[in-house]
């Protein structure tokens, strides 16, 4: 029968100390690994197979040396199922122990856990955009933490859930977006978003027998808040107008371009920040005087009729390849995707383009005395409100021009709708914001 246990390295170390060594013996053989932890004859416990309590940092040693002799027992406990034990030395025993993790199913052990996640990403077409960046973010973890860039499911550990955790809520702000220095805090909302998706993938890999249900354990113990929910906080009429004409001339270029692009986002019935920093020339269709794009969030389709396109225009052009307020001269060093903004050549990537306004947005707050509720989101909120409160628009049609996916309405019922009816109150809308012509 195998046997594990711990004893003291009969040579002492540079120290003066004694090496614990793991002992196991089978079959008439013995082999030894040496641990990390090195004591004195008088600070170990040979009964108890532990160090003594006064011994600095007794309980972390102590802990790894149980986890230690736990791992080499499930790995016998594994062989024996398996039928390889009985005629295995000790030292082979110790060698498939150390590449041994009891969280995974071995066959399944160098899979890319990557692969493994967009597959399950694209079983919810709805969320793929919430999936795709949380793997980003879960792989930037591995790659900072421990250079390892290609995450197999030997790699996904109790331990290594509890650090990711940590490195969502304590890693400082990276700056230049520099992988290996690690990235800002993020807020309650966004961690939650980011472990809740992980879960559920890890779920699926447990159902799939990819994965222990020993993994899940590293959620215990650890406090993710749940977002609160958020309660609608819109703007009036007037609230828009005082903001849209307010002279901002003597503020920094991230308050004028938050500003700017939240009344575009009540413009465009409320699109959110990261279609629009993604809208390229194409989505603007000029001669039929429509934009088209992809709702990220939905996956939807939105197709918009502009009303007052060149007031819209005017609001745009101080941040286009071609008129821009940086001095760029050539428009064609954008590339050949040929964006509608330069924010991604100016900004490196969405995430700081999107702290940016953020922190620009709390400014607005101060200038125009507004609730800690206002947000980039609220110029949606606020489109909502004003065309059912103002003009009367039934909320299939706010749901309709919001783009939403419908929760108040089966899908095939917008076919019924008449979409005039949406593109005649949102004109009269511009024209109350932008001065009746």
């Amino acid at each position: 029968m195998a046997t594990v246990s711990y004893r003291l390295d009969k040579a002492k170390n540079k120290n003066g100390k004694y090496t614990v060594r793991l002992v196991v013996r089978h079959c008439r053989t013995q082999s030894t690994l040496a641990t990390s932890v090195a004591v004195s004859k008088s600070e170990w416990l040979n009964k108890s197979q532990c160090i003594k309590s006064g011994y600095p940092d007794a309980m972390r040693y102590n802990e790894e040396l149980t986890q230690l002799i736990q791992t080499v027992r499930d790995a016998i406990h594994d062989l024996r199922v398996k039928g390889r034990l009985e005629k295995m030395k000790a030292s082979e025993i110790i060698s498939y122990a150390k590449s041994f993790n009891k969280d995974f199913a071995t066959e399944w052990g160098d899979s890319d856990f990557a692969e493994y996640w967009q597959g399950i990403a694209m079983l919810h077409p709805k969320s793929a955009t919430k999936y795709q960046h949380a793997l980003q973010k879960y792989l930037d973890f591995y790659a900072t933490m421990y250079e390892i860039y290609k995450v197999t499911f030997k790699e996904i550990t109790a331990e290594r859930i509890r650090q990711y955790i940590s490195f969502l809520k304590e890693v400082p702000y990276c700056p230049n977006g520099d992988i290996s220095k690690g990235y800002k805090n993020y807020t309650d909302d966004t961690v939650y978003t980011y472990v809740s998706t992980l879960k559920a993938v890890l779920n699926c890999a447990i159902d799939d027998d990819r994965l222990s249900a020993n993994v899940m354990k590293g959620f215990k113990k650890v406090e993710i808040k749940q977002p609160t929910k958020k309660e609608i906080y819109a703007l009036t009429m007037e609230q828009l107008i005082e903001i849209y004409r307010f002279d901002l001339s003597h503020y920094a270029d991230s308050v004028r371009i938050a500003r700017d692009l939240f009344i575009f986002s009540f413009c465009l019935q409320g699109m959110n920040l990261t279609d629009i920093f993604r809208l390229s020339q194409k989505n603007w269709d000029r001669d039929d005087r429509t934009i088209t794009y992809i709702r990220s969030k939905t996956g939807k389709t939105i197709k918009l009729k502009l009303a007052r396109e060149q007031d819209i225009a005017r609001l745009c052009k101080p941040y286009t390849p071609k008129y821009n307020i940086w001095g760029d001269k050539d428009p064609n060093s954008y590339g050949g995707n040929k964006p509608l903004f330069a924010f991604s050549y100016h900004y490196a990537n969405y995430d700081n383009f999107k702290s940016l306004i953020s922190k620009a947005i709390r400014q607005l707050r101060k200038i125009f005395n507004l609730s800690d509720n206002f947000t980039f989101y609220t110029a949606r909120d606020s489109w909502a409100t004003i065309a059912s409160v103002d003009y009367d628009l039934g909320q299939e049609y706010v749901d309709a021009g919001l783009g939403h996916s419908s929760k108040s309405l089966a899908v095939n019922h917008y076919i019924h709708l008449d979409m005039d009816k949406i593109t005649t109150v949102h004109a009269k809308m511009l024209d109350k914001l932008f001065g009746d012509k």
